[in-house]
């Protein structure tokens, strides 16, 4: 297709986008946050990392098993991971949407 393969500049798109101001208020001074989307029972196995985590379950539902038990999250709930904590996720029948910050957020 011709100018495909150009770079191309969009001016004013339309970013009435609901979570817009607030995903703008968690993102970190110099970074960024993660949006993830996982199809209906993604699995994401035993693994941690080295940095804190702070998920934030926007659509669908997530089970995350730590070593200290099971949580089930829905749309509104946040969750703090400490660095190294292991951890594993299965997304619900329907998938999820999740924000991912990698450190620890402190909304209320």
């Amino acid at each position: 297709m011709k100018g495909m393969d150009m770079t191309e500049v969009i001016r004013n798109i339309h970013t009435d986008f609901s979570l817009l101001e607030d995903v703008i208020q968690i993102l970190p001074e110099q970074g960024c946050i993660e949006v993830q989307h996982d199809g209906p029972g993604k699995v994401h196995d035993w693994h941690q990392h080295a940095n804190e985590e702070t998920l934030i379950i926007l659509k669908g539902k997530m089970t995350f098993a730590l070593e200290s038990g099971v949580h089930v999250c829905g749309p509104g709930d946040m969750l703090h991971l400490c660095a190294n904590d292991r951890h594993r996720s299965v997304a619900g029948p329907q998938g999820a949407v999740y924000l991912i910050a990698f450190r620890r957020l402190d909304i209320r």
